[in-house]
């Protein structure tokens, strides 16, 4: 076993998860080891791809052995997991060590193995953050994009996305809910009016369908690209029965199914749908091409397979979803099922995640500076970022932070983000909300922007 680490130590390794077990019982007297990931890009061996593995000192009968297995490696439990005759299903509580990273290749322990106060962790966390450029050496911003038409009011974006036609769909809480744009900004139509009680997540499928999430109304709907509903998930105006109260992440006392304030969706290749679920819930939600409820897994908390609202999902080329656990502040990928794979704290405050077809991995994230809890101090000064990753975890590009975040190209809250199959980046911003009926910034700071990918 090797020696356990300690404040300060650095790790050779791409990405860690180091883990120590409080076992309620000394049923299977938990031990704990560190594992990298990925080591490799297959899932076919679960502990080789960032699992933390553990072991009974002393023997135990294949049994027993096979059920602390299937406890430490989904910890998550997209289904629930069976019973095994003499062991309990719960899995042990497990207390994370945050990891700061210095430099992209440099991962650092910011406490000695021991689990420190979420405040705490969350300062470190921010103060040993790679910080981003103002100004992105691959991206421009196009000032003038897009042409709303005179007299419209956008007031914010709450989602953006493609279709097959390269026309951007700008989903936004104004009185017309969801914009069409050419791809030079140039408005084509406008639908929807009337129809939502909230605009918030918005995704457009290979077939073209757009799937819209309406979190104050508890539906997430599916459109076709002139308008007309085909389907609706969920009940309108009927939220699941989870405790919460005022939309607040904070009083959730249970988790529940679909849906509360739902957030999010992304869909598979075979036309599976995995819903976030949301402010006033804990869960991923997953459903069958058919629109029939398949599995959720989730609760409230900060400990590997719990959310804090959970906010934004996407889904990379080999099945990995990624789930923008905005409030815990970190990126978590589990596998299809929902077992537990590695969290991804080099991050503030995702808001929502897009992967490209060579599985860049783009993130909007709101920071620590608006859109906060009541009660929930300012963190981070330098506020919101747009930053790319490979599937390593290492940062590619990140920009933001400015003083102003209303000039051009800077960021005041990033809600959504997508990318075009010319690779040019929009970015959707929640500055209403966020700060804009407070006076904090003017009425005309952008919400919606594109960056333009420069020519190599």
């Amino acid at each position: 076993m090797q020696p356990r680490p300690q404040a300060g130590d650095e790790l050779p390794m791409k990405l860690t998860e180091t883990v120590e077990y409080n076992c309620p019982k000394p049923l299977f007297g938990c031990s704990w080891s560190v594992k990298p990931y990925p080591a490799a890009r297959s899932l076919k061996n679960p502990v080789s791809a960032g699992r933390v593995s553990s072991t009974r000192a002393g023997d135990i009968d294949r049994k027993r052995a096979a059920a602390l297995k299937s406890l430490t490696t989904n910890p998550a439990g997209g289904r629930d997991i069976k019973a095994v005759s003499g062991v309990k299903t719960r899995p042990p509580r497990r207390s994370i060590t945050r990891i700061s990273i210095p430099e992209p290749e440099r991962f650092t322990y910011s406490a000695a193995g021991r689990a420190v106060s979420r405040s705490a962790r969350l300062h470190e966390r921010i103060r040993m953050k790679p910080q981003g450029a103002m100004v992105s050496p691959n991206y421009e911003v196009d000032p003038r994009w897009p042409a709303i038409p005179e007299g419209w009011d956008i007031v914010e974006t709450a989602g953006v996305a493609t279709d097959s036609n390269d026309r951007i769909y700008v989903f936004n809480r104004g009185e017309h809910p969801v914009i069409v744009f050419e791809r030079d900004g140039s408005f084509v139509t406008s639908w929807g009016e009337g129809e939502f009680q909230r605009a918030h997540g918005i995704h457009i499928g290979p077939d073209d369908t757009i799937y819209l999430t309406d979190d104050l109304d508890h539906t997430v709907h599916m459109y076709t690209t002139d308008g007309k509903r085909l389907a609706t998930l969920g009940e309108s105006g009927k939220p699941s029965d989870t405790g919460v109260e005022n939309s607040d992440y904070r009083t959730i006392k249970r988790a529940a199914g679909p849906f509360n304030q739902p957030t999010n969706i992304a869909l598979t290749p075979a036309g599976e749908m995995y819903v976030t679920d949301g402010y006033g819930n804990a869960r991923v939600h997953k459903f069958s091409a058919r629109q029939e409820l398949i599995y959720s897994w989730g609760e409230p908390g900060d400990a590997p397979g719990q959310f804090n609202l959970p906010h934004g999902i996407a889904i990379d080329s080999r099945g990995v979803v990624y789930v923008a656990d905005r409030e815990n502040d970190r990126l978590q990928l589990f596998e299809p099922e929902g077992a537990f794979i590695a969290e991804w704290t080099q991050v503030s405050r995702p808001a929502q995640v897009f992967i490209d077809p060579d599985d860049r991995i783009y993130v909007a994230e709101i920071g620590w500076r608006v859109g906060l809890f009541p009660g929930v101090e300012p963190l981070d000064p330098v506020g919101a970022y747009v930053s790319v990753f490979d599937l390593d975890g290492h940062v590619l590009d990140r920009w933001g932070g400015g003083e102003d975040p209303c000039e051009p190209g800077a960021f005041y809250a990033p809600h959504d983000i997508w990318v075009d199959r010319f690779g040019d980046i929009y970015v959707g911003e929640v500055t209403w909300s966020a700060g804009g009926r407070k006076g904090l910034i003017p009425k005309d700071c952008p919400s919606v922007q594109k960056f333009v990918r420069k020519s190599s």
